[in-house]
């Protein structure tokens, strides 16, 4: 059985949101499918865990779903991981490809997030925080 990733009706709904004026989407990625150094996503490099491929796909996927359409939209992924033992903001943010061995504060990626829309300075694109 395939994975299921969206309705028809959630379809219809980006759809809907294409058309609005100023309609955007910023979507919460995942490190796996941000490029990395050799520009190929995270999840295909070698070494990288492959515990969670399925949940790798069905982001891939939506991603496929969003370039397809003609939605303004963003998605935005901790670079590695988000940093569990201290999550406090640190004070900045950086945007950027996949690093595995990068840590993101929540806080910081939760303003990184109202950045994105606040500002929306990047359009069609995946971005590391």
């Amino acid at each position: 059985m395939g994975v299921v990733l969206m309705s028809k009706r959630e379809l219809n709904r980006i759809e809907v949101l294409a058309r609005l004026d100023g309609g955007r989407l910023i979507w919460v990625g995942l490190a796996s499918n941000l490029p990395g150094p050799g520009g190929i996503p995270l999840m295909v490099s070698p070494g990288y865990p492959q515990e969670y491929r399925s949940f790798f796909l069905a982001h891939q996927a939506a991603l496929d779903i969003f370039a397809a359409s003609g939605l303004d939209w963003v998605s935005l992924a901790p670079a590695g991981d988000f940093n569990h033992a201290d999550p406090t903001r640190t004070g900045s943010y950086r945007l950027g490809p996949g690093d595995p061995t990068a840590l993101t504060s929540y806080a910081g990626f939760g303003i990184a997030l109202l950045d994105g829309y606040e500002h929306a300075a990047h359009h069609r694109q995946v971005l590391g925080v």
